[in-house]
């Protein structure tokens, strides 16, 4: 089945060419560089495959509604996209073909929220925006479903499979769960707190260094650093405001959230410093071979070529963030455009 789509009128048809904008308004931890080194990303309901080099794009557009959920394969190469609407469905697409490899579908209600990958890349698993935002795992090549079990009532934000064990870690409103799954079996764990922080509300799973741990941010600034279920460390106020995304990076790890401080870490969680980004509400980072992509809720992507007495940061792509566009205008003499809402 073709992925691609044309506008066809009588004597003429259109393809589509290029999107501006990204969507970091209501998702998150949905941009990273692909293993040719482009970019990937959506928007609406098409999937994109940007390259900054010659600013090109390349699209898939086999999703019938609004992607809201991405996550990546370990190859690079895989991707699997999840939407909204009455009857939704994972697509997992390669991004060099730009062509369908498998469909998820028959499982889930109104969307798909959030999605991960297995380590080995051989499961998948998502959540939908049922009332019980009910927690599925794929055998994704066969699109079946091997497990299944209800995952909240209370929103869920993110979701990941470990890569350390067979453990899933989903999180969301005032809630975050430690899942161990064997065959068919889904068993839940509640995150055990004691006196090092209180519940919060969860926005973003990471894992660390082969170490073992699981790191999550939360809503009021506040990264959260767990041992099996129970908490073993707070780093708190880590950010003014809340955490969207916690990443890797060779020598530590980055943060981002809402006060628009991508922050640089130790290892060990010892602050190293602040790259600004004006007035950005950061929603995703990813680090690859010395530069890292930054997504924010006004659609915006930028690159930050990082280093550690200074960074170069560029922006890629950028658009009018969330809400109806009210205005368009072409220029008549050259090829710009102008926009509002």
């Amino acid at each position: 089945m073709s992925n691609s789509k044309k506008l066809t009128f009588e004597g003429c048809s259109l393809q589509l060419d290029f999107v501006y904008g990204y969507h970091g308004s209501r998702c998150r931890d949905n941009l990273v560089y692909t293993n040719t080194g482009e970019i990937l990303y959506h928007i609406a309901a098409v999937g994109i495959v940007y390259n900054p080099k010659t600013h090109t794009q390349r699209h898939y557009q086999y999703h019938t509604d609004d992607i809201i959920s991405l996550t990546q394969h370990p190859n690079k190469k895989l991707v699997a996209s999840g939407q909204i609407g009455k009857d939704p469905f994972i697509s997992i697409w390669d991004t060099t073909t730009m062509q369908t490899v498998a469909v998820c579908k028959g499982f889930h209600q109104r969307g798909i929220c959030s999605l991960g990958f297995s380590n080995d890349g051989t499961y998948l698993v998502s959540v939908g925006l049922d009332e019980d935002h009910t927690i599925a795992i794929w055998e994704w090549a066969k699109g079946r479903v091997i497990a299944s079990d209800r995952g909240s009532k209370e929103r869920v934000f993110d979701i990941q499979l470990s890569p350390y064990s067979n453990t899933i870690v989903s999180c969301g409103v005032k809630h975050i769960k430690f899942w161990t799954y064997s065959g068919n079996s889904l068993v839940a764990k509640n995150g055990i707190h004691g006196k090092v922080g209180d519940i919060q509300t969860y926005l973003c799973i990471f894992f660390g260094h082969d170490d073992g741990k699981t790191y999550t941010g939360t809503l009021n600034g506040d990264i959260y650093i767990w041992e099996g279920n129970v908490l073993a460390r707070n780093i708190a106020k880590a950010h003014k405001g809340p955490v969207y995304v916690v990443t890797t990076y060779p020598d530590g790890f980055l943060s981002g959230g809402k006060d628009s401080q991508v922050k640089v870490w130790t290892r060990d969680f010892k602050p190293v410093h602040s790259i600004p980004l004006g007035s950005a509400n950061i929603r995703s980072l990813f680090f690859d071979n010395g530069k890292f992509l930054v997504g924010t809720k006004d659609s915006e992507i930028w690159e930050v070529e990082y280093n550690k007495e200074k960074s170069v940061v560029k922006l890629l792509i950028e658009g009018h963030g969330e809400g109806e566009l009210l205005g368009l205008a072409t220029s008549p003499v050259d090829h710009k455009f102008v926009q509002a809402r």
